[in-house]
């Protein structure tokens, strides 16, 4: 039998429930809820219709998509599925720190 397991790692598709990956990724669980809601979040897997994991993998590609080599532009920390390009800033555009605490509450 052929050796895959120098292109498959186990580990990279385990199944994270939305509370994990929200802490993994450093967002609210409940920002992970909205943007699968909106159909602009990361993948995920509907185990059930009340049972939805994420895959490891989804969220390190996430996670590489928004590497930064400097901080010109620092993306906002909302998972959204992974741009090319970076929206150009809006004129008097209020930019908050993720996780930073506003007058309407929380900055994630």
């Amino acid at each position: 039998m052929k050796d895959t397991s120098r292109y498959y790692s186990p580990e990279l598709y385990q199944l994270l429930n939305t509370e994990d990956a929200a802490a993994l990724l450093d967002v609210s669980p409940r920002l992970l809820e909205k943007k699968r809601q909106e159909g602009n979040g990361l993948p995920f897997v509907r185990l059930s219709p009340k049972c939805v994991r994420y895959r490891l993998i989804d969220l390190i590609k996430l996670q590489e998509a928004h590497l930064q080599t400097n901080t010109i532009y620092a993306p906002s920390g909302v998972p959204d599925a992974p741009s090319t390009t970076a929206p150009e800033p809006q004129p008097n555009q209020k930019v908050v720190p993720c996780g930073a605490v506003t007058r309407e509450g929380t900055g994630d």
